[in-house]
């Protein structure tokens, strides 16, 4: 397994080796405008940007305004997090930068979203049409409800440095996919119904039950 995974980190720094040696070609050979344009596109059909850098929460406990990977970023313990409502149920993508400097709760052996420590979680008890993604150990795991399916992420995500996880729903298949820095690492189908439960989303901890 360690063999495994130094070779997947020396893979990876050499596909993000590459990606950046080609991004700077193409702002050399046609400027930085084809870059910018090109970055603005993927953000078409964008719902929701939480972003940390312009703001004054209020203070709410467990939850801290800290240094991040680029500008600040919401450090969470003690049970600390924040809800927002729930914005998408049909197609999305949950796109956001994680560190964990410890493990989440559960371990390797149930790799379901809801046994671990919720990052975003729209879950709620039953089986029913609800969504999350969570810290399982040291595994991202996220998945969908009615039928429950789950992908998971590989071993490694607690190791305190900086990592990105995007979560992908199809609603007309019915397919999920988890990306853990910037490759697939898993993908199931499950039901083809709006995830429409519950009407708020908890980001940093799983909802109470």
């Amino acid at each position: 397994y360690a063999q495994a995974l130094e070779q997947w980190h020396r893979e990876r720094a050499e596909r993000i080796g590459e990606v950046q040696n080609l991004v700077g070609e193409i702002r050399a050979r046609f400027g930085d405008e084809v870059v910018d344009e090109a970055g603005k596109s993927l953000l078409r059909g964008e719902v929701l940007h939480l972003g940390f850098d312009d703001i004054e929460p209020e203070p709410v406990e467990g939850v801290e305004v800290v240094e991040g990977r680029s500008g600040q970023a919401v450090r969470f313990e003690r049970g600390g997090r924040l809800l927002i409502d729930r914005s998408v149920s049909d197609d999305f993508t949950i796109s956001f930068w994680m560190r964990a400097d410890a493990p989440g709760r559960g371990s390797p052996a149930d790799l379901r979203w809801f046994s671990g420590s919720g990052l975003i979680d729209a879950e709620v008890v039953g089986i029913v049409d609800d969504f999350g993604v969570a810290l399982v150990g040291d595994q991202v795991a996220a998945g969908v409800g009615n039928p429950e399916t789950f992908v998971h992420g590989p071993a490694g995500a607690a190791d305190g440095k900086w990592h990105h996880v995007a979560f992908t729903r199809d609603r007309a298949s019915g397919r999920i996919a988890l990306w853990f820095d910037g490759e697939m690492v898993g993908d199931a189908t499950g039901g083809t119904q709006p995830l429409d439960r519950p009407e708020q989303v908890s980001i940093g901890r799983l909802l109470p039950g």
